[in-house]
């Protein structure tokens, strides 16, 4: 399966927070246990390098979450809804 990628800039003001805290604050429909089990199985990053779902985070960091076609056709399915 292709991999497919959401990347986020962490703005201002979320300094300090769990990456996988900010994850589901700013990608509609999905918990934090969702982000936690992405990060857990690598699929997160932080400017290139996988990143544990505890990591903290902090304003400027590029994080990558990459989707297969599968969570990616759920993830833009429950947006669509």
């Amino acid at each position: 399966m292709t991999n497919n990628k959401i990347i986020i800039y962490v703005p201002a003001g979320f300094e300090g927070e769990r990456l996988d805290i900010f994850c589901a604050r700013k990608v509609a429909d999905r918990t934090r246990s969702y982000f936690t089990k992405l990060a857990a199985s690598g699929n997160i990053t932080i400017g290139g390098k996988i990143a544990k779902p505890s990591a903290r985070i902090k304003p400027g960091m590029k994080i990558e979450i990459a989707l297969t076609a599968r969570r990616l056709w759920n993830f833009v399915r429950k947006i669509f809804r």
